[in-house]
């Protein structure tokens, strides 16, 4: 089934302490709005739709900030927010985030990510099939 969920009010936040998984074979609909993903990873392997929304991987410690993970079995559709302070910004990981991890972008032809991407730090791993990637996910 699908699960949606969203800030209480359109445009708002929504704060996640932990992981935010979305497991094969299941759907999440993001509705409009900023989710801050506190000291955990975001692992996508169904299938996640959005429409105005940024993806935040925070955390009070720079070695708790996430990373993601998209796989290449998931459906993934984000456009980020027209306006606010995250506008035109889809994935943002904090800047202070260690430089250890690896942030995965393997969904090949059923990832479309429309906006910026930033990761300032942590190295990035791209399939084939999404190289625009390899230019937008650096920060300067």
């Amino acid at each position: 089934g699908t699960v949606t969920i969203g800030p209480s009010s359109p445009g708002g936040s929504v704060r996640i302490c932990g992981n935010l998984t979305v497991k094969p074979n299941r759907s999440l609909t993001l509705e409009p709005g900023t989710y801050f993903v506190d000291g955990g990873d975001v692992l996508f392997q169904g299938d996640v739709t959005g429409t105005g929304v940024t993806i935040v991987l925070t955390a009070a410690s720079p070695s708790n900030i996430g990373e993601i993970d998209i796989r290449a079995q998931s459906i993934v559709n984000l456009t980020a927010p027209s306006s606010g302070e995250y506008q035109g910004i889809v994935i943002h990981q904090d800047e202070a985030a260690d430089e250890g991890g690896d942030n995965k972008f393997n969904g090949g032809s059923g990832l479309t990510l429309v906006g910026a991407i930033y990761i300032k730090s942590q190295p990035i791993t791209a399939a084939p099939m999404f190289p625009v990637a390899r230019r937008l996910l650096r920060g300067s």
